[in-house]
């Protein structure tokens, strides 16, 4: 992809007195056979020096990383366990920079973890047969996104310089939209047509919204962020 080429940014981002509900989540990697999978808990602590060990924001032991994980296999029990198969983890540095508001919104996420190919395992497949390659903090949860976003996109967004352009508020309050790209991409009355469009849709995200998204990805538009609900 050439560096000439600019994308936008747009970022949903739940608004500020909502933020303390969401509750964070970290990644783990297992291994079982040959085949790597993803699983996603809460977050317990902070996961450092990738000794598998978790810490307190003042860098006292909690516990072990593979006790935490076999205690969740074990409350979940004779349930269904919810895995993915692949892992896109984006760059929110440039992001950040671009707006301290958004910052101070989401000011422990550095990386955004985006989970594809949803697999569900049976508990006595995981139970004694699993190896814990990584663990790592992920992100606030809530997140939306272009479905067409991934981890390659990382080279562009770091090489160009990402502007905040536009902020608007979603129709049913509970979303706050922030537009980065570079100044010039979009004309005024584009973005106003696309604004009124996406605004009186968001309730539907996961159908008339990503549509709307995959139209703007094709003209270099791209979400990252997230809502309530």
């Amino acid at each position: 992809m050439k560096t000439a080429i600019f994308f936008l940014i747009a970022l949903v981002v739940l608004v500020q007195p909502l933020k303390a509900d969401i509750p964070r989540f970290d990644v783990f990697a297992i291994r079982i056979g040959l085949d790597t999978f993803y699983l996603t808990f809460e977050s317990q602590g902070l996961l450092q020096n990738n000794d598998f060990c978790y810490y307190d924001y003042r860098g006292e032991y909690l516990m072990e990383v593979s006790s935490f994980v076999a205690q969740q296999i074990q409350i979940i029990g004779e349930k269904e366990i919810k895995a993915y198969k692949s892992l896109d983890v984006i760059d929110l540095t440039k992001v950040n920079e671009a707006s301290p508001e958004f910052k101070d919104i989401t000011p422990y996420d550095e990386d955004y973890c985006i989970f594809r190919d949803e697999i569900i395992l049976s508990s006595k497949v995981i139970v004694n047969k699993y190896e814990i390659l990584f663990a790592e903090n992920g992100n606030t949860g809530g997140y939306i996104f272009t479905a067409e976003l991934s981890e390659k996109d990382n080279k562009w967004i770091s090489k160009n310089q990402i502007d905040l352009l536009w902020r608007v508020r979603g129709k049913n309050g509970m979303c706050t939209m922030y537009f980065f790209g570079k100044q010039g991409n979009v004309k005024e009355k584009d973005f106003e047509e696309y604004k009124k469009r996406i605004v009186e849709k968001e309730i539907n995200y996961h159908t008339e919204i990503q549509d709307i998204l995959s139209e703007l990805f094709r003209k270099r538009v791209i979400l990252i962020g997230f809502c309530s609900c």
